[in-house]
């Protein structure tokens, strides 16, 4: 019993199935990544990180909705009757589903994201196709290669548009549910890249299988969301035109959505820069870096990032102090969870790449530490602000605005001089002028609590990890 009661604990941990999720990405770096920088040529590395930057980059023509669609979706399930700012002096809600108003954000949802998949399709058709160009021309086999980038046009549009699922079980907090079923999904996924990659190495093959399996998780989402809430999501009716309704939805998305592109969005960009002007050894070691990175980001994130629902929700029923335990508990852990693994990838990467005999160098040491400062500032402020958004006070799209054009100016004014050292250094320096100490002062003040109470664990971690890898990089 005492099993079984543990077995269904951890299933149901919204934290853990998170960690199993992305534990497959691990699986990616671990086994997949070594077999394709062993067997693909320097050029169609090149090729191959330039599609797996533009893939991740192509997220930000969501602008915003994903996490603006979670977040109303959760006002709804906690009872909320509209999509309005969440004060503290609120009094909170009996915690019975407004299925009213989730129907009518749910067929606002489908319309957006139809529209902003169409949309997708052409950015990547017309932008995307100028990017990717010089780099595939440079192999001896182009047409494999163009025919994988219209496989990843076509499929990352598919995809886009299966998000809808995905917000509607996040918002009504199946966390556990849907990272279980990923992962199951991405161990069958990373299995079938070893089996190309073993008999088919070649990137065509790899990107087709890839992409197969987003079209298939399509509808496996389809099938989960129509399994939980009673299948209410069958009898949704269309709500029509709605304009006024979405007007009002776009006006939370858009900002979010213009703090995602000059937060994260910025860093991808680039490396998609970089590869047009750089080397190609050179580019594909920030490359790689940039993918490692964002791994890393992905799987530290997941115990702060998988309570959201649950932080919205409870500041919507106005429990407070109950918010301040849990977001503050989560965020601790995250962090650790990044810091640690920077010093651990900086420490062995080079060991590893020469183990696998790869055909591509780390970065730097110096600028891999530079690099996860400007990680950890930017998503040190970034968990603060999403932490304060659960009030629907939607003010990061202003804090990110400043500190991206900073950004953007210092490296402009930096590169010529300092090289790719420009782009972390004016990171570091953009996010602690405004929007990451900005961010947090407003969430602090949300829940009630200083920044020596909420953070003082933070900022020894982040002491001791820094000068741990300061003392390594002078021996």
């Amino acid at each position: 019993m005492k099993i079984d009661s543990l077995r269904n604990k951890i299933l149901k941990s919204s934290t853990l199935m998170t960690w199993f999720s992305f534990s497959s990405k691990i699986l990616n770096i671990l086994l997949v990544l070594p077999l394709v920088l062993r067997n693909f040529t320097e050029n169609e590395l090149s090729v191959y990180f330039l599609f797996t930057t533009i893939i991740a980059t192509s997220n930000l023509i969501d602008f915003g909705f994903k996490s603006t669609f979670v977040r109303v979706f959760s006002f709804a399930n906690a009872g909320l009757d509209s999509i309005d700012i969440i004060k503290n002096k609120s009094k909170g809600t009996n915690y019975s589903v407004n299925w009213n108003l989730t129907e009518r954000i749910f067929s606002s949802m489908k319309k957006i994201y139809l529209v902003i998949s169409i949309l997708l399709i052409l950015i990547l058709s017309t932008l995307g196709t100028f990017l990717v160009a010089k780099s595939i021309n440079l192999n001896l086999n182009p047409n494999s290669l163009w025919i994988a980038w219209i496989v990843i046009v076509i499929s990352t549009a598919i995809g886009f548009y299966g998000k809808i699922y995905i917000c509607y079980l996040e918002g009504f907090n199946h966390i556990a549910l849907i990272r279980k079923v990923e992962g199951y999904f991405s161990f069958i996924t990373v299995f079938s890249k070893l089996v190309v990659l073993y008999y088919w190495p070649n990137i065509l093959a790899l990107i087709f299988v890839e992409k197969t399996w987003i079209v298939i998780n399509l509808y496996r989402n389809i099938y989960l969301s129509k399994n939980i809430n009673e299948n209410k999501i069958s009898t949704f009716k269309s709500w029509g035109a709605d304009i006024i309704f979405r007007k009002k939805l776009f006006s939370l998305a858009w900002k979010n959505g213009i703090s995602s592109f000059l937060s994260i969005g910025l860093t991808n960009f680039t490396g998609i820069i970089y590869a047009q002007i750089g080397n190609t050894s050179s580019v594909n070691s920030y490359l790689l870096a940039l993918r490692v990175l964002n791994l890393l980001r992905d799987f530290s994130k997941g115990p702060f990032y998988s309570k959201i629902p649950l932080l919205t929700k409870l500041r919507a029923a106005a429990k407070i102090s109950e918010l301040a335990l849990v977001s503050k508990r989560n965020m601790t852990l995250s962090n650790a969870i990044f810091l640690i693994g920077s010093l651990f990838i900086g420490i062995f990467s080079n060991n590893l790449l020469n183990l696998i005999s790869s055909n591509v160098n780390f970065i730097d040491y110096n600028l891999w530490v530079l690099l996860s400062i400007a990680y950890f500032i930017q998503r040190y402020g970034g968990m603060h602000m999403q932490l304060y958004l659960t009030t629907n006070h939607i003010i990061s799209y202003i804090l990110d605005s400043v500190s991206g054009i900073i950004f953007i100016v210092l490296t402009l004014i930096c590169f010529g001089s300092l090289g790719l050292y420009s782009i972390p250094i004016s990171m570091i320096i953009s996010y602690l002028c405004f929007s990451t100490w900005v961010s947090a002062r407003f969430s602090l003040k949300s829940i009630k609590q200083t920044f020596w109470e909420f953070d003082r664990i933070n900022l020894f971690l982040f002491v001791m990890i820094i000068s741990i890898h300061i003392i390594i990089s002078f021996v």
